[in-house]
């Protein structure tokens, strides 16, 4: 199933009630809605980027926050397909999740392509290619000079 990317906070309700199992948000339900969210988001599958809320760095997506869940307590998923996970059937799926990424890193190992975690630079590391990267645009840089 191809799933469009959302373009709405309305369109990341929809679809993070599709992924979670929740198809109608009530008070009882709205923290779980969120929760299940947010285990989403730990595996890498943020749909909130800076094209719907500009406060997102570039590249980098997020679910719903809790306000914005609560603020759409009522909320009912109108795809057909959709279905309501109880606890059981949720976790089965959550450990589903989990083996798909780690069948998708074994490929990509086997291919070369494993996404490394890069260690994190110290601030002499980061300094010191800050004054490369300045000292670059001071030599490239046309010197202008008062008539």
């Amino acid at each position: 199933m191809q799933i469009e990317p959302p373009k709405t906070i309305k369109d990341c309700v929809e679809l993070q009630g599709l992924i979670v199992g929740i198809t109608k948000i009530t008070k009882k339900n709205y923290k779980e809605f969120y929760r299940r969210g947010k285990f989403v988001q730990i595996l890498g599958s943020g749909f909130m980027t800076n094209e719907i809320d500009e406060k997102m760095p570039d590249g980098y997506g997020r679910t719903l926050l809790l306000e914005e869940v609560e603020d759409h307590i009522g909320y009912e998923v109108k795809n057909p397909s959709a279905i309501m996970l109880d606890s059981k059937k949720w976790k089965s799926q959550c450990f589903s999740f989990i083996e798909e990424s780690i069948d998708n890193l074994s490929i990509m190992e086997k291919e070369g392509l494993v996404p490394y975690t890069e260690e994190p630079k110290t601030i002499n590391e980061e300094n010191e290619k800050a004054t490369e990267e300045l000292e670059k645009l001071a030599t490239n840089e046309p010197k202008k000079y008062p008539h």
